[in-house]
């Protein structure tokens, strides 16, 4: 190969490269909740903290106390004693609650179930 068709090649592979870091920049999307707290959820006046997801639980037996009424959609957000009752800073809105005991919930998600424990 002579001199001018390696600096056309390369000139070729250098198009590509940026071409495609381009397109992968673009496409590339952030995570939809930026994890600065613990998703959160308030209900009656107490405040739950998410402790960890549930696998191959059946919900029948647990008692429906109501749904997210209100999302946040960040997990740059907190929940406080000021925050509505049934709103959270990231579980969906429409996402169902259920009683699981006297101190914990759980939240059922369209993307899965997460057990939430009152206090920190």
């Amino acid at each position: 190969m002579d001199g001018r068709y390696k600096k056309i090649f390369a000139s070729i592979l250098l198009l590509i490269t940026v071409i495609g870091g381009i397109y992968i920049a673009k496409n590339t999307s952030k995570d939809d909740i930026d994890a600065n707290y613990k998703p959160m959820i308030k209900v009656e006046d107490k405040i739950y903290y998410w402790s960890k997801d549930l696998e191959d639980i059946s919900l029948k037996d647990f008692t429906l106390i109501g749904e997210v009424k209100k999302s946040y959609n960040s997990g740059s957000k907190s929940i406080d004693e000021g925050s509505e009752n049934y709103s959270s800073n990231v579980f969906p809105t429409g996402s169902k609650l259920y009683l699981y005991d006297k101190t914990s919930i759980i939240v059922e998600t369209n993307s899965g179930v997460s057990l939430c424990v009152e206090g920190k």
